[in-house]
């Protein structure tokens, strides 16, 4: 599933580089500006998503069988620890 988000937004980042081609070749800046904002927004989903599918790959790799995991921390009842939100 990850794949396919992932190429999805590789093709929807191509469609948006043509888009933008076009806006330049008819002087749009405005919507130029727009889908350059797109662009780079897509192109960080997609860093993101290559990057979860790496360490996913890795971990699925790793043999977890000996590891000793521990209990998550958790606050402290009355620790002020929700005041600092």
């Amino acid at each position: 599933m990850l794949a396919e988000l992932c190429e999805d937004n590789r093709q929807l980042t191509q469609s948006l580089r043509s888009s933008h081609e076009l806006c330049d070749k008819h002087n749009d800046v405005v919507t130029a500006s727009l889908i350059e904002t797109w662009i780079d927004e897509t192109e960080r989903r997609t860093w993101f998503l290559s990057e979860i599918q790496v360490g996913f790959n890795h971990f699925c790799e790793i043999d977890i069988s000996s590891v000793e995991f521990e209990a998550p921390c958790r606050p402290k009842p009355n620790s002020g620890w929700r005041e600092e939100l």
